[in-house]
């Protein structure tokens, strides 16, 4: 598929993405990606931290397994930290900006654990 095409689809999805969340007063987002592109998952990631207040919480099934986790620059909490709480889960490493992380690992059958653990974490934060 064609670069603008494609980015053209994820900007629909962010669309849709917030519209849901809105209508169900959801302030964090999580989901697992199987067979998709992660540059794709990370302008999914960025374009939702820019267009609305939500928190991601990606996760992405490829020949490995990769967290991908965000939130708005106006959030105050260092992704860092809630990384590196669950990136043992995948046997991974990573990090990145306070409001962008990424890791990749091994252990993908960790993966929707870690997500949970992620999700947990972030919901007693804020």
């Amino acid at each position: 598929m064609n670069a603008k095409l494609t980015k053209q689809n994820i900007e629909y999805e962010v669309d849709l993405i917030i519209n849901e969340a809105k209508k169900q007063n959801q302030k964090i987002i999580t989901q697992l990606f199987e067979n998709r592109e992660l540059k794709d998952i990370r302008l999914l990631a960025n374009l939702l931290i820019q267009q609305s207040d939500l928190w991601v919480l990606f996760a992405a099934k490829t020949e490995n397994a990769h967290l991908i986790f965000a939130h708005p620059e106006s959030a105050d909490y260092n992704l860092n930290e809630l990384l590196n709480q669950v990136v043992h889960l995948i046997d991974g490493r990573g990090g990145g900006r306070p409001n962008f992380v990424e890791a990749g690992g091994k252990n993908i059958s960790g993966i929707q654990q870690a997500l949970e653990c992620a999700r947990v974490i972030v919901e007693n934060s804020i």
